[in-house]
């Protein structure tokens, strides 16, 4: 069971994510994981693959899932200047 101060922490994290999807402010795995060392100063004694795995579990308990871009706009013909 996590500790009631680190569940504290992770609503904050929560939030922050949140405030940042309503920016339009794409995150990733590194800026998730930054943040929640800057809210919670134990994680920087952590080693990466503690983090890692904090991370996922993270993601787990709180409904999130990884997206990656599966392709990029591409010019149509009409736009193309030829």
């Amino acid at each position: 069971m996590r500790k009631p101060n680190t569940i504290e922490i992770e609503e904050d994290l929560v939030r922050w994510i949140q405030k940042m999807r309503k920016l339009g402010i794409a995150l990733n795995s590194t800026h998730i994981i930054l943040k929640a060392i800057e809210l919670f100063k134990d994680f920087e004694d952590k080693n990466y693959n503690a983090l890692l795995s904090w991370y996922y579990s993270f993601l787990k308990r709180n409904n999130y899932s990884i997206r990656h871009i599966t392709h990029s706009g591409q010019k149509l013909k009409n736009d193309s200047k030829e």
